[in-house]
């Protein structure tokens, strides 16, 4: 399976979205551009990726990750009765 080129760029979640990045098999970079630092994150690790942050993966080879989407509960009580295709990917 391959990795989107979106997220090897700079992107970031909307103002009202938060994700955890898992890492589930050997290793994957992670760059967080407000703190201007590269992590090297292992298997098992589920690093939080803040509201609105713009970030990037880096990877240096072959790496196992996926992400959660999480909506903040004041934009759920916003969005209850306008739910579109895309929200199904979050929690």
């Amino acid at each position: 399976m391959t990795v989107s080129v979106a997220l090897l760029r700079d992107h970031s979640t909307k103002n009202c979205i938060w994700a955890r990045l898992h890492v589930l098999e050997r290793r994957s970079g992670f760059f967080d551009k407000a703190s201007n630092k590269l992590r090297t994150l292992g298997p098992g690790t589920h690093h939080c990726i803040s509201l609105g942050r713009v970030h990037y993966v880096a990877l240096a080879g072959l790496a196992r990750f996926f992400e959660e989407f999480y909506r903040t509960d004041k934009q759920q009580d916003q969005d209850s009765n306008a739910r579109s295709e895309s929200d199904r990917l979050y929690r």
